[in-house]
């Protein structure tokens, strides 16, 4: 199922990979400026629930993807509509933001 923010921007959560290279899962996107890759790191994942990176293992980050889908839907709308790209990055600070 793809999540679609208030904000008109499309996820689609059946092309997220886990990134080794950057260490968090990779997913793909649309907006009305067209189509766009988010990078949600580990720790970003591990500020969803007050860890440490460390604390958080690639399966376990896997679970908290899935689990707070609707939150990273909206991260990922906010990132966007504050700047506007074709990659967006999604770090602990980011998440931190937004409490």
């Amino acid at each position: 199922m793809n999540h679609r923010p208030a904000g008109g921007i499309e996820i689609f959560p059946a092309t997220a990979g886990w990134a080794t290279d950057e260490d968090g899962i990779r997913v793909q996107g649309r907006s009305a400026e067209g189509p766009f890759t988010v990078l949600i790191t580990r720790a970003g994942l591990a500020a969803l629930v007050g860890r440490d990176r460390c604390e958080l293992s690639a399966p376990m980050a896997w679970t908290l993807f899935e689990r707070f889908s609707a939150k990273i839907a909206a991260l990922i709308e906010r990132e966007h509509a504050a700047r506007p790209a074709s990659s967006i990055r999604i770090d602990y600070a980011d998440v931190e933001r937004v409490g």
